[in-house]
């Protein structure tokens, strides 16, 4: 795997952030081809009862 170089920005540590505060997960694959391939998965939003 190659190594990532951070810039100043916060793009992806916030992505990071908010998926895993959401119970999610993220994948990173590098391909020496193709580039990186990166998967965000997300739990269903479950709407709340209205009882």
């Amino acid at each position: 795997m190659n190594d990532v170089y951070h810039s100043s920005g916060l793009g992806f540590w916030l992505v990071y952030w908010c998926v895993e505060l959401s119970g999610g997960s993220i994948a990173v694959d590098s391909g020496a081809q193709s580039g990186n391939a990166i998967s965000i998965r997300l739990p269903n939003a479950v709407s709340p009862s209205t009882s």
